[in-house]
């Protein structure tokens, strides 16, 4: 068994969600000049809540633990696909990557609680603000200047219901890449 697991908390998109975004990935990548380094694979996309990082394994069962809990004290909400956005620099990005819309704030504090609890086992939370998003690609190569995305009509999928977070351990160099390895669903009702 190995010593450490590289793992993280997240919000799980549905298939429909995951296999459209992929759609419009595929048609951007093939009807431009655009290269990334990296594309991510369509089963892997996702919302981090918290990266947590390489944990010794006998440790991941105290954050299952922890995830249950703080599910308990979360509420489902609704999110839909927003537009999109790069991290670095507007001509190199670093990242491309989707954003999410609707009811973000309950996304937000469904992640100040998740780290309220975490840190009860000694993991912080990243210093800088938390920008909830999906990732499509990474390191930008292309010879030609980057444009983003257009947008692209979403209508047909509304929103989806987040009712439940996910652990998820990354397997360097396979893809898919992530590997869901504990589900713990949000019970608080909204009143």
């Amino acid at each position: 068994m190995e010593s450490a697991w590289r793992v993280f908390i997240a919000i799980e998109l549905p298939i429909a969600w995951k296999q459209m975004l992929h759609n419009q990935v595929d048609a951007y990548a093939r009807s431009s000049t655009v290269t990334f380094r990296k594309w991510t694979t369509w089963q892997d996309y996702h919302i981090t809540v918290q990266f947590l990082g390489d944990v010794e394994a006998e440790r991941i069962s105290d954050i299952q633990a922890r995830m249950n809990e703080a599910g308990t004290n979360c509420s489902p909400f609704e999110l839909r696909l927003g537009g999109w956005g790069i991290f670095g620099r507007s001509d190199l990005p670093r990242v491309l990557w989707r954003d999410v819309e609707g009811e973000k704030e309950s996304l937000l504090g469904v992640a100040d609680i998740v780290a309220r609890h975490l840190a009860l086992e000694g993991y912080e939370r990243e210093l800088r603000p938390y920008s909830p998003h999906i990732t499509v690609a990474r390191q930008f190569r292309g010879h030609e200047p980057f444009i983003l995305p257009f947008q692209h009509n979403d209508e047909k999928l509304t929103n989806w219901s987040v009712d439940r977070l996910v652990l998820y351990r990354t397997h360097m160099h396979e893809r898919p890449m992530y590997e869901a390895i504990h589900v713990a669903k949000m019970r608080n009702v909204k009143s």
